[in-house]
């Protein structure tokens, strides 16, 4: 038995190349084995090119001769797909018409052209220029069955989306990839995902006692902005999440912990207020005599509410209020009393009570950046669990996304039983034509 190339290409959208060198198609010599890469940009004529080449596929010119079920042409969507049937079709049945014209010349333009040349070029012309390749009577009535009969079975064509024909082979060939044979797709995962989003949010933020529950909200949000936050995170290829620049395991994440960390970093910024507190009332009148003759030196760009003499008054007042209750501190205020600035390299008074306040304005900092760091490695964990909610569900009811499609194929491909799965593919397509490809999936 003649052993028979598999033959691969693959057509791509691309920006022009500047000073790349690269190589001009020529569709009527384009080696028709190994892998091939054919860079075009939009509208010059890509569908045009994949017409021809699949003509000279049908009519063995430079290669075996194939039927449209052997030969496999892939595009994105299920438009283009169509399209690129229909547009096929067309070219076979022309190509059988102009075949038949035993002897005729048409078109008068010859050679090859490619982009925007072959786009504008009559088809005429280049049938006329692959019909040149059979003068033989007996091999020209030949190619006009193949063509009419190529014509008439592209209803069996193998053209499909990427997805849809990683889904056939999953299924057709369910020995080797191991996968059920009836699974329902689904065209969204977003029921599932907030539904596994309100499990989550049940297991874990409502088990918290109300005041840790209050800083998971924080964090959080709620279920419905939070599986909108993880949607991103929810890549279908278990790949890890990074956090900080580096990746993060789920074996590392303790919700209940992460949380516990996060509420004693709070708990340390009431413990430095109600310290800050007990100071101002201690030193206050020691306070308000250190800072009478420094209150001209104040940088006023910093402090705007203190330009004057007579607004330090309301100043105290200020922080008798909040000394003596849970009055919130004005931020000027707060600002004047962790972090004064000064003109000419004044500094405050000397009093122990500046480094109390300023301890407070510390462990405010930590605590943000602890709530921060807290929120990234929340999501993380709720990522990772939410994708294992939602691969059990999908298992359970034999379901499966758009990116399982392809997931599972190539897991199929690279599991033990892939060296066959990988033969018995390329029996059955010995070509395969790639036009364009989505750089959004998983692989």
């Amino acid at each position: 038995m003649a052993t028979r190339q598999v033959f691969g290409v693959r057509f791509v959208t691309a920006s022009p190349l500047g000073q790349t060198p690269v190589n001009a198609l020529d569709p009527f010599t384009f080696p028709l084995s190994g892998c091939r890469l054919i860079e075009a940009s939009a509208g010059t004529g890509k569908t045009f090119t994949i017409a021809l080449l699949y003509l000279r596929l049908i009519l063995g010119h430079g290669c075996t001769p194939l039927m449209p079920p052997q030969i496999l042409v892939t595009t994105f969507t299920q438009a283009a797909a169509d399209e690129l049937r229909t547009r096929i079709r067309a070219r076979l049945a022309a190509a059988a018409q102009a075949f038949s014209q035993t002897g005729s010349q048409t078109g008068s333009q010859t050679g090859s052209q490619t982009g925007s040349q072959a786009a504008s070029s009559t088809p005429d012309a280049h049938l006329a220029e692959l019909s040149k390749a059979y003068t033989d009577p007996a091999e020209r009535q030949q190619a006009v069955h193949r063509l009419t009969q190529a014509a008439n079975w592209m209803d069996e064509a193998a053209i499909y989306t990427i997805h849809s024909w990683c889904q056939r082979m999953l299924t057709s060939h369910a020995f080797y990839s191991r996968a059920l044979f009836e699974q329902t797709v689904l065209t969204s995962l977003a029921p599932l995902i907030a539904e596994a989003v309100q499990d989550y949010w049940r297991i874990h933020v409502y088990a918290l006692p109300p005041s840790q529950a209050v800083l998971a909200a924080r964090c959080l949000n709620n279920p419905l902005a939070l599986a909108k936050t993880l949607e991103p995170l929810l890549r279908r290829d278990g790949s890890a999440i990074w956090v900080d620049g580096a990746p993060v395991l789920r074996q590392g994440l303790d919700f209940f912990g992460l949380i516990a960390g996060l509420s004693e970093a709070k708990q340390a910024v009431f413990d430095a207020e109600a310290r800050a507190k007990s100071a101002w009332r201690n030193g206050r009148a020691a306070l308000i005599e250190g800072w009478a003759p420094l209150w001209e030196f104040l940088n006023k760009t910093s402090h705007k509410s203190l330009v004057e003499k007579a607004d330090f008054p309301a100043l105290w007042q200020d922080l008798d209020a909040w000394a003596s209750a849970f009055t919130p501190l004005p931020e000027a205020v707060f600002k004047f009393l962790t972090a004064p600035k000064f003109t000419k390299k004044k500094q405050p008074p000397e009093h122990p009570a500046l480094a109390v306040f300023a301890a407070w304005a510390l462990a405010i900092g930590q605590a943000e950046s602890a709530e921060k760091a807290t929120q990234f490695r929340l999501w993380a964990h709720g990522a990772y669990w939410v994708r294992d909610r939602l691969n059990h569900a999908l298992h359970q009811q034999g379901e499966m996304g758009f990116d399982d499609i392809l997931l599972n194929f190539a897991a199929a491909l690279r599991g033990a039983a892939g060296a066959p799965l990988a033969l018995s593919l390329r029996a059955q397509y010995p070509v395969a034509m790639i036009d364009e490809f989505q750089d959004t999936d998983p692989l």
